[in-house]
Formats: C-alpha cells, sequence, structure tokens
C-alpha cells in the first residue's frame, strides 16, 4: 500500500517544509478559478467548499495515465480485491470510478505477477483496464516499470483499497498539477478527508526520481513514502477539505 498513514505508525511521518524555512523550494500559490486558496509554502489548502468545478481537459498534450495498484495476497482480507461490491468485484467498482473520470487516457491495473493475481488482471482487463503484472513486494517498482511501460506526462495514483475513489478529488489535484510549478499533488499532507479518498497526481520525472532515490525496503513497499518524507527533494502541493473530516484525525 501506499498510503501516508503507515508512516505515522512506524515513527517514519516527517512534517513538510514550510516556506521560508531555507530548507527546501517553495511556491507561491495564487488564486485560480474554481479555488480559493492561501499561501502555506509548500501546501495547497482549500479553504472554500470542497467541491470545485472540473477543468476543460480539451487543449493539453499532456498525456495521464491513472494507475491503480492492487493484490490479492492482502493478510487483513484476503482476495479483497474480488470481494463482491453491489454486484461486481470491487477491483472493477474501482475501475468504474477511475472510468467516471474523462481525464484519463489509459487506466492501468498494476498487480503482482503471481498465479493468484492472474484472476485479479483478468477481471481488470474485462472492466476495460490495462493489465501490468510488476513486482510482489517491491511496489514502487511495480508503480514505475507500469507507469513507465505507458509513456505518460502525469501519473493519477489510486490504491486498490479505495473503493470510493472520487473522479472531483482526482480532477482537483491533476488541476493543480497542470497549472505548473509543483511535481506532485496529494491529499495526505495532512489527511483532512476520509480514508479511502486519497489520490496522488504526479509527473513522471517525480516518481523516477523518486524510483531511483528510494533504496530503504520500506520506502520501496509503502511506494510514495520517500516523497512525504523528502520534501526538500521535491516541490509538492497539498489540497484540504475546508473541514477536517477524517476519523483518524
Amino acid at each position: 500500500r501506499c498510503r501516508r498513514g503507515d508512516q505515522k505508525a512506524n515513527g517514519t511521518h516527517r512534517r513538510p517544509v514550510e516556506a521560508g524555512s531555507g530548507h527546501g523550494p517553495s511556491e507561491r500559490i495564487s488564486e485560480q478559478p474554481g479555488y480559493r486558496t492561501k499561501n502555506t509554502g509548500l501546501r495547497l489548502v482549500a479553504i472554500g467548499p470542497s467541491r470545485f468545478p472540473p477543468r476543460n481537459h480539451q487543449g493539453t498534450d499532456m498525456k495521464t495515465v491513472g494507475i491503480l495498484l492492487a493484490r490479492m495476497g492482502s493478510s487483513r482480507l484476503p482476495g479483497k480485491s474480488l470481494s463482491d461490491v453491489s454486484g461486481a468485484p470491487m477491483i472493477v467498482r474501482i475501475i468504474q470510478r477511475m472510468q467516471a473520470f474523462d481525464r484519463l487516457d489509459e487506466i492501468v491495473l498494476a498487480s503482482p505477477d503471481t498465479l493468484e493475481d492472474r484472476a485479479l488482471l483478468q477481471a481488470g482487463t474485462d472492466a476495460g483496464a490495462i493489465a501490468f503484472a510488476g513486482s510482489e513486494e517491491d511496489v514502487l517498482d511495480r508503480l514505475y516499470q507500469a507507469a513507465k511501460s505507458r509513456a505518460p506526462d502525469a501519473i493519477v495514483h489510486i490504491g486498490g483499497d479505495c473503493p470510493f475513489c472520487d473522479h472531483e478529488l482526482m480532477g482537483m489535484a491533476l488541476d493543480r498539477l497542470e497549472t505548473g510549478g509543483v511535481e506532485f499533488v496529494s491529499n495526505l499532507d495532512p489527511m483532512t478527508y476520509p480514508a479511502g479518498l486519497d489520490v496522488d497526481a504526479m509527473t513522471f520525472d517525480a516518481l523516477e526520481k523518486c524510483w531511483q532515490r528510494a533504496t530503504l525496503k520500506t520506502t520501496r513497499i509503502h511506494c510514495l513514502s520517500y516523497i512525504h518524507q523528502n520534501p526538500d527533494e521535491f516541490v509538492t502541493a497539498n489540497f484540504e477539505h475546508d473541514k477536517n473530516v477524517c476519523p483518524a484525525n
């Protein structure tokens, strides 16, 4: 999994570097259509309503690929990705929600290259996703290799345990990325949305830099944790709900 909560649990969580601290890149975030924001250095903080109009995707040359990471080998709920959700496997429901976001040029299901995961990859293919089989334990490599195989400019990452992923939040993350000046956008630092509404958007170059520099086993398993733990090496932005509605907080 690529969740931020794992970092807090194992003590590796680092607060983002604030602007003007002299310890990392900073950006000035200005008013944009559909956003009300305040300048918080590296973080884009929504202080207005939580519902924003989608941006017109026409006219951009950016190729954007949605990558869904999922596996069958969950220790807490084995086979959860194919568990029935209202008459369809959960993985299919997630893919359908990603398909509702019309700014993804392709959707890739990246799962481990194991016998156990073949049925999962087939279900993804049947639902309209592109199947990619990669490393079981090195999740960061699986994400990177899946992205590299599609040659995208930008990636929207969704976790396989997020059946309520929201196309509106994907749009918010991608809008911010497309304005330029940042290379990684998420709603996880801090988490103000309920768990399961996680979304990350990043440039391919940022993912490649993470893949090259992350060497610890924990940062290969929790595939984007290196970016969160090393904010001085990336230019990032975060968007927040106007209220903190994350039960974990």
